[in-house]
């Protein structure tokens, strides 16, 4: 009856010579009925979104959405090999961004031209409606609590690319064959293909682009606007923005984007609803800084790729705006401090503790748990989990 870490081996979980498993794996009574109970959550929440008409629709119009078949798989890949307070904390993560996405993507397709806006009958919602950069960072659509602001990259490209490492291939392939140069950043690269391939929802009344993470992005943006049909604003961050030199022309470009947004939407900002979200978003981070400081110690708990993917949403999708995610991030501290007392390893021995440092690594999300399983090597942390983690002055 294996339930303590390293009881196994999880390569004999899979058939032979195949990724596909032979059976769940045997985490003990209590942790696997748990594990279990989240898969049929998940399950059920993927069941009432697959079963709207314009999910169905979305299915057989857009080539990314096949990555979300292996959705189940994704996450089962995450969780492997862990067990009590970290089994619940990763649940806590993943089906927080299962939940969130699903939400995205009925939006997208509600508001799609090609699907559920092809009448007319989201018209009022596709108003509200601005998408947003993968990179812009959320924060400026905090000051309006009427509209929704969505990413397109997101569900199509980047979260597509997580669940399915090939999955975006054809995107690539396709830039390169537009004569998009070859060692462009490939994040940036698949959303141009995905855009030259007319394989984006087409909705909003208006978009933000900008220039981070790389120039890539900015190169990208310029020829996506042909193909989106769409007023855009190109927000251009200089890359060292924390210098005093450049931070007055950093304010004057939030603020050009402000003016943009309200012309094209007719909203206004609001600074109470700014003060009210980022409120909630320094309470998380916070809490992001207490799961780094346990993370300094002996017994780190909030680890590997489950932090790097939720922090990913926190703070490039959330930034604030779903107060429900500070209430995850309190259940996971609670969990991390119970499993910081009882001294709970995040694997059965921790050899070496590490830093993940750079987008191939960041990328291969099942990479760090296998470090953790197989060699004892703990991710403690990422580079892009540390965006935006300093407090924002909002009063």
């Amino acid at each position: 009856m294996e339930k303590r870490k390293g009881d196994q081996n999880l390569g004999k979980l899979n058939k032979p010579g195949k990724k596909t498993a032979k059976r769940r794996e045997w985490r003990g009574f209590k942790d696997t009925m748990y594990d279990f109970s989240r898969w049929l959550h998940n399950l059920l929440v993927m069941s009432k979104f697959i079963m709207k008409p314009t999910t169905i629709k979305a299915m057989f119009t857009y080539r990314w959405f096949g990555n979300y078949l292996a959705a189940f798989d994704y996450i089962d890949r995450h969780v492997e090999g862990v067990r009590g307070e970290q089994l619940r904390i990763a649940h806590i993560e993943y089906d927080s961004i299962v939940e969130h996405l699903t939400q995205t993507m009925d939006t997208l397709f509600k508001c799609d031209k090609r699907i559920g806006n092809k009448h007319g009958k989201y018209d009022e919602l596709n108003k509200k409606l601005v998408i947003m950069d993968e990179n812009g960072m959320m924060v400026i659509a905090t000051g309006f609590p009427n509209l929704k602001f969505l990413s397109k990259e997101v569900p199509a490209i980047y979260t597509g690319s997580t669940i399915s490492q090939t999955g975006v291939m054809h995107y690539i392939e396709v830039a390169e064959e537009f004569q998009i140069p070859g060692d462009v950043c490939p994040m940036p690269c698949a959303e141009l293909g995905c855009s030259i391939d007319e394989d984006y929802p087409i909705c909003g009344v208006c978009a933000i682009h900008c220039n981070t993470t790389c120039d890539g992005s900015l190169m990208g943006n310029q020829i996506e606007d042909r193909h989106d049909d769409l007023p855009s604003f190109t927000m251009a961050a200089p890359m060292r923005h924390q210098q005093k030199s450049v931070l007055a022309y950093s304010r004057d470009q939030i603020v050009e984007a402000i003016h943009f947004i309200e012309k094209h939407t007719g909203e206004k900002w609001d600074w109470d609803a700014f003060s009210k979200n980022m409120k909630t978003y320094n309470a998380q981070n916070a809490l992001f800084e207490e799961w780094m400081e346990m993370n300094k110690t002996n017994y780190p708990q909030v680890v590997n790729n489950n932090v790097m993917l939720y922090r990913d949403a926190e703070y490039m999708v959330i930034s604030g705006r779903d107060a429900s995610f500070l209430k995850y991030d309190q259940k996971i501290t609670q969990l991390a401090k119970e499993g910081y007392k009882n001294h709970v390893l995040p694997c059965k021995e921790t050899r070496h503790r590490a830093l993940v440092w750079g987008v191939h690594a960041q990328y291969y999300t099942a990479f760090n748990q296998w470090l953790s399983n197989c060699w004892g090597i703990v991710c403690l942390c990422d580079m892009l989990s540390f965006t935006l983690t300093k407090p924002i002055h909002y009063e």
